[in-house]
């Protein structure tokens, strides 16, 4: 009787395993009431926002999906969407964004346990040493309970693993049809998904086009379940495409700013090859292993080599296959890590899979109840131990990967942002309105702002602001100040410098390097009025822009900036007119510290809201777009009167400007296309004024 109940539950362990080791992180995901940070508020608000413009407006939802984001793929939010209505079934956008993730990670362990069941011959102790070695992991439990993208990254890498393990097995349809899926998979959780899946791809392509005899898939409902799933996967192909074709030049330039420079430094630091390496090796320990653990690891996987090497197992060769190819996974991440400055632990995560693939080879080695058991003992210890940290059972234990957050039962940070949100994104105006976020603290920043908004407000269509800050690292005042000013934000919101001082940690004085400065403008520029303090926090400050003061002060100069601009501009695109209610006064590129500014002289000719979009594209000679910097023409979205003047300023960065013969000038609107030029160098039909730049540099030249 017990032998057959034990012959029954065998196939279930593949979930029954995963499911029991990862549920005390379902109990942490229900008690936590902290407030999600930048990263993960930003993918929240994406999320849910996603999601209500399926239900409010779904003619405009392809085209939000394409364009979330931008530098980061967008899978997390993606998926995480469809778990919003979870959210207000049980009463927390938060819970159910978790529980996305919390099934992201289960289904990765199910994954990793049905790898090394077919590695191994079907040994269950030894796929349930890889399920322990995977979900005991302090970066594995501390990503569990964060909504970050990584997670869904392990689940591809997880997914290539599977498809390496079982393809000497598969018929090559049904192995390409596979890779088909977990490729645009891989490719929208992270960009950097190649990278980490690149061995067991090749392997499995090696199984598709390897010349000798293979099977085909004859069963018809085989049959019917592969194309099935190949139309799913084309349909995640042309969607991972899209994605990537409008955003590719965004994503580039990410990948860049955050493998070197000054901004990877700041999470990371530049060193040596060697010493980075070491580095690296020293944060695989502290974000896979206790040191105790590591130590029996270690050892036993010593000793499972060393079998291997005497008593070589040709029946578990391609098991011994698939362990080279995770070591050389392991150190093609590592060395990419260690020849870039970036330094974030949360990136070693999708090398879990590889990690518990070699542990459990060498157990397979040695094929003994004793060291296999050691291993699963130790890794459940560990498990205890994480989520008695987590749980505030146990103290901290500075060994344990940062990302190993413990529960906040508090929910008073969450209320008083609730309650700011009530305070600056419900007036009842026509269109949606800017505030400006002047910090970027964990608690105060515009991520968690715009997606306490979103979560409160979004159901009913009723966020009537968009919330905005200052930059990322910026440092040069002026400038930050017309970005303000070019917003026309109705509220500007920061903390008390005296209550919250900037501390003296390097990123913390990076990204707030400017607050002090851009309060005490606001203060004094005459064009805000201090609102109460906020009742729940007095150190939260909150500044009202006076009526239309930014834009009274905006229009006021305008004429005579705008009569300049037009003598010492580029006479060839001189009087311009874009459609029926804009003028070009005049174009004016003149040197600036990164690039150039170009200055663009604008007349109401007849009444109009500054609606438009301005699009400022930099082309080659047969003006192909090689960069852009397009820009709301007001996003207040002011009427104009006719004869009214303004001067817009654009900043060309040298980048940008590289290869680039002219700058190409429209004006358009969403849903309404791109209005006539009616004279000077144009393309695209008359729709795009050309202003060469070779004429601008003559022009201002001639001025001096």
């Amino acid at each position: 009787m017990n032998s057959a109940l034990a012959d029954k539950l065998k196939p279930l362990l593949a979930y029954l395993v995963p499911l029991a080791v990862t549920s005390p992180s379902l109990v942490w995901i229900a008690i936590d009431q902290s407030v999600w940070p930048w990263d993960p508020a930003l993918y929240g608000k994406i999320s849910v926002e996603l999601f209500f413009i399926l239900l409010h407006s779904p003619t405009d939802w392809i085209a939000q999906m394409l364009n979330v984001l931008g530098a980061n793929a967008p899978g997390v939010c993606w998926f995480g969407q469809l778990f919003v209505p979870l959210g207000y079934l049980l009463g927390s956008i938060d819970v159910a964004l978790l529980v996305s993730i919390w099934i992201t990670q289960a289904i990765t362990l199910i994954l990793i346990y049905r790898s090394v069941s077919e590695l191994s011959g079907h040994n269950q102790l030894t796929s349930i040493t890889a399920c322990v070695v995977a979900a005991s992991a302090p970066l594995f439990v501390g990503m569990s309970h964060q909504y970050f993208a990584e997670p869904l990254q392990l689940l591809s890498v997880a997914w290539f693993v599977t498809i390496m393990s079982f393809a000497p097995r598969w018929s090559r349809p049904f192995i390409l049809n596979q890779l088909i899926i977990a490729t645009p998979v891989a490719m929208l959780a992270k960009v950097s998904s190649p990278l980490y899946c690149l061995g067991p791809g090749l392997v499995a392509l090696w199984y598709v086009f390897k010349p000798s005899p293979s099977s085909l898939v004859t069963h018809g409902r085989l049959q019917k379940r592969v194309l099935a799933a190949l139309a799913g996967g084309v349909l995640l192909n042309l969607a991972a495409i899209a994605w990537y074709y409008r955003n590719i030049t965004h994503v580039i330039r990410h990948v860049s700013e955050a493998s070197s420079g000054p901004i990877a430094e700041l999470y990371g630091k530049k060193e040596s090859f060697l010493n980075a390496m070491l580095y690296w090796l020293g944060a695989m320990h502290n974000s896979f292993f206790l040191p105790m653990v590591l130590l029996i690891v270690g050892i036993i996987f010593g000793c499972g080599a060393i079998h291997y090497f005497k008593h070589s197992n040709a029946q578990a060769k391609h098991f011994t296959i698939c362990s080279g190819i995770a070591v050389v996974q392991i150190l093609l991440v590592l060395t990419t890590f260690s020849l870039n400055s970036n330094r974030a632990h949360r990136f070693l995560l999708p090398l879990l899979p590889y990690l518990a693939l070699l542990i459990c080879w060498s157990v397979a080695q040695m094929n003994r109840l004793v060291p296999t058991t050691a291993v699963i003992v130790m890794c459940l210890g560990q498990l205890a131990v994480i989520h008695g940290h987590t749980f505030g059972i146990s103290l901290p234990n500075p060994q344990i990967s940062g990302w190993l957050l413990p529960a906040d039962r508090d929910s008073t940070v969450a209320l008083r942002l609730n309650s700011l949100v009530s305070r600056t994104c419900t007036d009842n105006v026509p269109e949606r309105y800017w505030n400006i976020v002047g910090d970027q603290k964990p608690w105060l920043n515009v991520n968690t702002l715009a997606y306490h908004a979103a979560k409160i407000l979004a159901p009913g269509n009723g966020q009537r602001c968009y919330y905005g800050y200052l930059g990322y690292v910026v440092s040069d005042l002026d400038k930050t100040w017309k970005y303000v000013l070019l917003l026309n934000p109705r509220y500007y919101i920061t903390s008390d410098p005296e209550r919250y001082p900037i501390s003296a940690d390097r990123m913390d004085q990076a990204l707030n390097q400017l607050n002090l400065p851009v309060l005490k403008r606001v203060q004094s520029s005459g064009l805000f009025d201090p609102e109460s303090p906020l009742a729940e926090d007095r150190g939260i400050l909150i500044y009202r822009q006076k009526d239309g003061a930014i834009n009274q002060m905006r229009f006021a100069g305008g004429a005579a900036e705008g009569s300049t601009v037009a003598e010492r501009g580029v006479q060839s695109v001189r009087g311009a007119r874009f459609g029926e209610r804009f003028e070009l006064l005049g174009a004016q590129l003149t040197p600036a510290a990164e690039g150039m500014e170009l200055k663009l002289a604008w007349r109401c000719v007849r009444e109009a809201r500054l609606d438009y979009l301005v699009a400022v594209h930099f082309v080659d000679e047969a003006g192909t777009i090689l960069a852009q910097s397009d820009y709301a023409q007001d996003v207040g979205q002011a009427w104009v009167t006719p004869g009214a003047v303004w001067v817009d300023h654009v900043s060309l960065s040298a980048e940008k400007l590289k290869g680039a013969r002219r700058v190409g000038i429209a004006v358009y609107a969403l849903g309404r296309g791109m209005e006539l030029v009616d004279r000077g160098p144009r393309d695209w039909d008359g729709h795009r004024l050309l202003l060469p730049l070779e004429q601008a540099g003559t022009a201002e030249s001639a001025t001096r």
